[in-house]
C-alpha cells in the first residue's frame, strides 16, 4: 500500500499500494528485526521456494505476506497507467485484493489519479520497494509493518513530481483480514516514521 510518497501510505493521506528484497523496518525502539523475519516466526523470501519454519504460524506468515505482495505489485501497476477510470476493471485487477475502508480509499484515489492523470514513475512495483514484516493477530487478522521506499507520482504528460519526495524510506502499518479463504488488506497507515531495512 502506498501513501503519498509512500505504497501503503499513499493509498490512505493520498494514495494506496506495494519485493525482491526482504528486510525489517525498525519498530521505533533498539531492537531491530532480524531481516527476512516476520516477528520471529518465520525467515522467508521472495525469491526463495523454500521456509523455515519456527512456529506453527509460518504457512500463516507466507501467506500474508505473498497476498501483501501481489496486492501492493497490482495496486502499484495499475496506478502506474493512464486512461479513462473503469470501476469494474479497478474491483478485477486491485479490488480483489482489498476489503472495507481499504476498498474505498484505493477505488477514489486511483479514480483520482486517472482523472488528473497521475501514475507512478518509474512504472510498477520496483525491487527492493517494499520490505514487509508480517505479525499474526489471531486466526483471521495480521499486521503488516512495512518499510517502503519512495515511489514518485508524476503528471504523466510531462513526467513532472506533484508529491514531494519521501528521504530514505517510511513505516507503513498494514492490516490484513482473511475473508472468504483469502487474505485482504483492510487498512494502511503511513507512520511518517523513518525506518531501515
Amino acid at each position: 500500500m502506498k501513501t503519498p510518497n509512500t505504497i501503503a501510505g499513499r493509498a490512505t493521506g493520498g494514495l494506496l499500494i506495494l519485493t525482491l528484497f526482504l528486510g525489517a523496518c525498525s519498530r521505533g525502539d533498539d531492537e531491530k528485526a532480524e531481516p527476512g523475519r516476520s516477528e520471529g516466526t518465520v525467515a522467508a523470501t521472495a525469491s526463495s521456494s523454500t521456509t523455515a519454519t519456527t512456529s506453527p504460524g509460518a504457512g500463516m506468515v507466507a501467506a500474508v505476506e505473498a497476498a501483501y505482495r501481489e496486492a501492493t505489485a497490482a495496486e502499484i501497476q495499475y496506478m502506474s497507467e493512464t486512461g479513462p477510470f473503469d470501476p469494474n476493471e479497478f474491483k478485477e485487477r486491485v479490488g480483489r485484493f482489498l476489503t472495507g475502508t481499504q476498498y474505498d480509499v484505493s477505488f477514489k484515489e486511483a479514480q483520482r489519479r486517472r482523472l488528473l492523470g497521475e501514475v507512478f514513475d518509474p512504472p510498477g512495483l520496483q525491487p527492493g520497494e517494499i520490505a514487509p514484516v508480517v505479525t499474526i493477530a489471531g486466526p483471521d487478522k495480521a499486521i503488516v509493518r512495512d518499510c517502503e521506499a519512495d515511489h514518485a507520482t508524476v503528471k504523466a504528460s510531462t513526467r513532472e513530481r506533484v508529491d514531494p519526495p519521501l528521504e530514505g524510506r517510511e513505516l507503513v502499518v498494514v492490516e490484513m483480514v482473511l475473508e472468504d479463504g483469502q487474505w485482504k488488506i483492510a487498512g494502511s497507515t503511513a507512520r511518517g516514521e523513518p525506518c531501515s531495512v
